[in-house]
């Protein structure tokens, strides 16, 4: 038979656990009270702030009114709720305040997870499922951004890259050995960044394009050899409309002389108008 631990009993989860987090007091709610359960005040508000990466008192107590706004079940505080997320708070371990802040997000947004997933077993409504499926998922793309972001914080932005095998073939080169390389550089090809001042001046000076873009801003693109566009504005070879172009005629409706001519009929068709209004 399995039986549930009471709240005063504490069972043993992992054999590393570290030093701090038992030490550690804990959390207790009395008459919507925030109590740390130490002997000595000062020196439990000491090791919490410490154990969840709180930079003073006040830090302390406003990460703690947090976590019991967060645990609130019926719109009240709940214990049981208070004490997992104070007790995965420390199994984070905070190192600084960007930290504490993070560990306090991520353990509300997993119980947050777990109430909309019970709810979502619990309901019958297809409603209701498909709009508890679309927060859960929310949920646990948010929970996985932050787990990430705090691995970039506490890696400060490098990521480690392990080469297992390595061939070399004939007349290859190649350098055995631990290195440290930034990201970025990586991410580059390898290629460093240049320590020479470019030569830009040229370019920067020669004739630009003037092209109205779809935009309606100027193209700033330079022009080609010895025309006055760019090359996407007309100058490439083989492009460009010939003279009296009648490429893009389809029905003439729109050309100068069908336009001159509807303007004609109109100017006869009003002037007719006006010659039987004189008439009646």
């Amino acid at each position: 038979m399995t039986t549930l631990p009471t709240p005063t009993e504490t069972m043993p989860i992992a054999a590393n656990d570290l030093a701090p987090i038992i030490a550690s007091p804990k959390v207790k709610l009395r008459r919507r009270r925030i109590v740390i359960d130490h002997p000595d005040p000062h020196t439990g508000e000491r090791l919490l702030a410490e154990a969840i990466g709180a930079v003073d008192r006040d830090a302390l107590h406003g990460l703690l009114s947090q976590l019991v706004k967060a645990s609130a079940v019926a719109r009240r505080p709940d214990q049981g709720n208070l004490s997992f997320m104070v007790a995965m708070l420390k199994s984070i371990a905070p190192k600084d305040s960007l930290e504490a802040m993070l560990a306090a997000q991520m353990v509300s947004i997993h119980v947050a997870s777990m109430r909309c997933a019970c709810r979502l077993a619990l309901t019958d409504d297809v409603p209701q499922q498909e709009s508890l499926t679309r927060a859960l998922t929310r949920l646990a793309r948010t929970y996985t951004a932050q787990m990430e972001a705090l691995s970039r914080h506490r890696s400060n932005g490098t990521c480690a890259i392990t080469v297992q095998n390595l061939s070399v073939q004939d007349g290859g080169k190649a350098v055995v050995g631990h290195f440290t390389q930034h990201a970025n550089l990586i991410a580059g090809g390898g290629r460093p960044r240049m320590s020479h001042t470019r030569n830009t001046g040229p370019m920067l000076a020669s004739p630009r394009c003037g092209a109205k873009t779809r935009a309606g801003r100027t193209c700033r693109a330079p022009a080609a050899y010895g025309k006055k566009r760019c090359r996407m504005h007309g100058s490439a070879p083989g492009s460009g409309a010939p003279r009296e172009n009648r490429n893009a005629w389809k029905s003439g409706r729109f050309t100068r002389e069908a336009i001159d001519e509807r303007r004609q009929v109109w100017a006869l068709l009003n002037e007719a108008r006006r010659l039987l209004e004189k008439l009646r």
